[in-house]
């Protein structure tokens, strides 16, 4: 089973390994071509103003904006530890990890 970015290296996997495998779920996966299709409707990724708006982004995140404005509260309906966390992780910046991926 795979999601979101997981899609890629499951297709990589069973490519690879296809006797390991007996089914394959892919949920709201990613796909090779994605952002071919994603620009085929929005126009070019690497725009000076999409660059400028993650320079932005980055900022406020380092400069603790999303805590300023209350953003990391513990989420409900959730334990109290996994909620603590799950609110704390909305805090933080994962720009280094998505670019890397």
């Amino acid at each position: 089973m795979s999601h979101s970015w997981g899609g890629i290296y499951v297709r990589d996997y069973v490519t690879r390994y296809p006797a390991n495998i007996e089914g394959l779920i892919l949920m709201d996966s990613s796909t090779p071509d994605q952002t071919k299709r994603v620009e085929a409707v929005t126009g070019p990724q690497n725009s000076p103003l999409i660059a400028l708006i993650i320079r932005i982004v980055r900022f406020a995140y380092s400069a603790g904006i999303p805590r300023l404005f209350g953003m990391c509260k513990p989420v409900a309906g959730w334990e109290a530890s996994a909620g603590r966390e799950l609110g704390e992780d909305q805090c933080r910046s994962h720009f280094d990890a998505l670019e890397n991926e």
